[in-house]
């Protein structure tokens, strides 16, 4: 019988497999409706035209949103190309299908009075929402590429400037050329964007299009060439035309490469550009502000800036020219007493003095420059010294040294990171906290770390006592959810000058009515939580926007911070970035969740975990028909030392015991949220998926005259996974015995 039982082992170790895999195949994590570029990526104001996007799981598009007002968007064809066709040949295409090969077509339809910006796409699916991306509004006629163009004599020919060109970079050897007749005394702005389009590419190194402008003249001599504009990787070229004549203007990628996320837009025009303005931000005030402007065929070479208190402390300026809107710059607001640099105070000794707290503003002009300044401090004081440059716009890379009256250097600083700008690659601008050490008079040194310097080398800097403060980042930007569902949102703090406190996160309930957000306290000490967000079971199947807020109580005052929504992108493989978008948007979907699981209200609001012991807390189910199945439960982003020993909700229950465990690892104090998954396997009962059934002997052995036929094996290989997010249930971990505390309220009061 040896050989019997190797055949039956056989046989076993086939079903096994085919089990496997099919749990495999049906166990994958949920979709991720994913766009990875709009083209063309723009329109005019005042037109219809149609855009492709291309992007992964978007077959299925039922409709798109485009952010702000004055702009509609609607579906043409969201189509499946290979539905109805062989379906070996399918299967083949989906094996070997890059991220973004689905297209969904969309026409775009922008009003003649809608405000000429940046705005955010997204696609709405029956798996969720897209992520958003970038569409610009324009004021100029567009124009999209004819391909071939690769060549001078190819060149794809301009209307009367301004333009806006659209294409797109395909393979690595693909130019793009475009030419055009210029009239000489023009000074034309030839502006591309590029990775302002689509800021990060997960898979390629940079991790972002890297564009090249060349200008030829008539003879086909280059007669300009750009790579980057200043920090930025999108090129900016200026020209002066010296003769009339026609012009080609070529873009490639510059390390040549290409694909279908490769798309550019290039303003070309004698367009109204700043280059750099001075100072970079003001204080707060009833009457507008005076900025003084630099760049190209500007209408003046200063403007008035709105400064009052309902301004962001960060906030655009733009100049007209001739009906045509600059692209704008950054100007920051803030409450602190300014002043203005001294140029007279430019040696060690003579530094300008300064009165704290105060920000001054100054810019070094020339290359090698130091701007001094200096100071009277007490022994044991803090004192706080704040950079702003490269994060609004100027090419600054700062330094500063703080000595004191002995020309000893007590503290100095290069670079600090700064996790709220997400679309800053290099993040040059300083940041330093120093006790002083004795009363007396200190010095501060500010110079640019490679010796640069220049007209648009300016800079905001802070000195004063350390601010606590705090900013706020959501991810992702969109999110799907069904009836009586919960999602995910995770949410970091961005603590400044110290502070470490508890921060209370709070939904606007007008924002997303019905909708409760679970275990909304970021606790102090930590940079961020996993939240969740329910929908209700009545809910309307429609589009919200949900706004939140954090505040916390620093030095004795309610401080109140918006939550930005934004992305977490990775760059390059590797780095990842927060990038912020312009709204939340959620979906609700128009059927409820196939279970949903609710914890039990705890007695103190919280689980009260204790170091080294079990705890256990009651959940209850209500399915819906059909999901009769028993329920595994999982806990994910599990923290360090804390496991779940009895989770799980057998399929004649519609409630359970959930037990938790906290090793004598864990350190009392710790705390966060518990963020649990249900999981069902459901039979598919369509045709399509049927059960596979073997009902012949799959082996048939003769052993000392007896034969040995194996049959009606069952192979299960069809099961579909259906899971639910549960709302968070926080916890705090203890060293007390306190089991009365994990107790749900009821219970209590029963027993009471």
């Amino acid at each position: 019988m040896d050989t019997v039982g190797r055949r039956i082992d056989l046989v076993v170790s086939l079903v096994s497999v085919l089990l496997v895999s099919a749990l495999t195949a049906f166990g994958e994590p949920e979709r991720r409706v994913y766009i990875g570029y709009v083209y063309p990526a723009g329109g005019q104001q005042g037109t219809t035209f149609e855009v492709k996007l291309g992007g992964e799981y978007i077959y299925g598009t039922t409709a798109a949103i485009v952010s702000g007002s004055g702009v509609t968007a609607e579906v043409i064809d969201s189509r499946d190309p290979s539905v109805g066709k062989d379906p070996d040949n399918k299967k083949k295409k989906k094996k070997n299908q890059a991220v973004i090969d689905e297209i969904v077509t969309v026409k775009i339809t922008v009003l003649p009075h809608a405000v000429p910006g940046d705005r955010e796409i997204r696609l709405l699916t029956p798996d969720g929402p897209s992520n958003p991306l970038m569409l610009q509004i324009g004021q100029l006629p567009e124009i999209r590429e004819i391909e071939p163009n690769d060549k001078h004599i190819k060149a794809c020919e301009l209307p009367d400037l301004p333009v806006v060109v659209n294409g797109q970079i395909l393979s690595g050897s693909d130019v793009d050329m475009f030419k055009f007749v210029a009239r000489q005394g023009q000074h034309l702005v030839m502006e591309v964007a590029a990775r302002h389009l689509v800021p990060y590419l997960a898979d390629a190194v940079p991790g972002w299009f890297q564009p090249t402008l060349t200008l030829y003249d008539a003879q086909n001599r280059e007669v300009a060439f750009v790579d980057d504009y200043r920090f930025n990787p999108d090129p900016v070229m200026f020209y002066d035309v010296p003769t009339n004549g026609e012009y080609r203007l070529a873009i490639r990628d510059s390390i040549s490469r290409g694909r279908a996320d490769f798309v550019y837009r290039i303003r070309i025009g004698e367009l109204p550009f700043i280059t750099s303005i001075f100072p970079l931000g003001a204080q707060r005030g009833n009457q507008p502000f005076a900025v003084k402007l630099t760049g190209r065929n500007l209408p003046d070479n200063t403007t008035l800036v709105n400064v009052n208190r309902d301004v962001p402390c960060v906030t655009p300026v733009s100049v007209i020219r001739e009906g045509l809107i600059s692209t704008p710059v950054q100007f920051a607001v803030g409450n602190l007493p300014e002043v203005m640099e001294d140029d007279t105070a430019t040696g060690k000794g003579d530094g300008q003095l300064l009165v704290l707290p105060v920000v001054v503003n100054g810019r070094i002009s020339v290359q090698g420059e130091s701007d001094f300044y200096h100071f009277k401090g007490k022994k044991g004081e803090r004192v706080s010294l704040e950079v702003h440059a490269r994060r609004l716009g100027s090419p600054l890379d700062s330094c500063v040294v703080i000595s004191n009256a002995h020309g000893d250097r007590l503290c100095e600083n290069d670079d600090v990171k700064d996790r709220a700008e997400g679309l800053l690659t290099h993040q040059p601008d300083s940041e330093l906290v120093c006790d002083l050490p004795e009363d007396g008079a200190y010095t501060v040194r500010l110079f640019d770390s490679q010796g640069k310097g220049g007209a648009e080398y300016a800079y905001r800097l802070s000195v004063g006592a350390p601010v606590p403060d705090f900013a706020l980042r959501a991810t992702p930007s969109s999110l799907g959810v069904l009836k009586g569902g919960s999602l995910l949102l995770t949410v970091h703090a961005i603590r400044r000058c110290g502070f470490t406190g508890e921060i209370r996160l709070v939904l606007d309930s007008d924002s997303a009515p019905g909708c409760i957000v679970d275990g909304a306290v970021i606790p102090g000490g930590t940079n961020k939580v996993c939240v969740t967000i329910s929908a209700p079971e009545n809910a309307s199947q429609d589009v919200f926007c949900p706004r939140l807020r954090g505040t916390a109580v620093i030095d004795g005052k309610t401080i109140s911070r918006p939550v930005v929504p934004s992305d977490d992108m990775m760059q390059a493989f590797i780095y990842q970035h927060l990038v912020p978008a312009n709204d939340c948007l959620m979906t609700v979907g128009s059927t409820s969740t196939p279970f949903r699981i609710m914890p039990e209200p705890l007695s103190k609001g919280y689980l009260e975990l204790q170091v080294g012991k079990e705890v256990s807390f009651k959940v209850k189910v209500a399915r819906q028909p059909g999901f009769d199945s028993s329920i595994k439960l999982q806990l994910e982003d599990q923290p360090k030392g804390i496991t779940l020993r009895k989770a799980g909700i057998p399929a004649d229950k519609d409630s359970a015991l959930v037990t938790v465990r906290t090793e004598s690892s864990v350190a009392a104090g710790l705390q966060g949220n518990l963020i649990l998954t249900g999981i069902m396997w459901l039979e598919k009962k369509d045709a399509e998926s049927t059960n596979a059934v073997i009902a012949q002997p799959v082996v048939s052995v003769t052993t000392n005259s007896e034969s040995v036929a194996l049959t009606n094996i069952v192979i299960k290989i069809k099961k579909e996974k259906v899971t639910a997010l549960l709302p968070a249930v926080p916890f705090r971990v203890v060293e007390k015995t306190g089991s009365e505390h994990a107790k749900p309220e009821r219970e209590r009061g029963k027993r009471k």
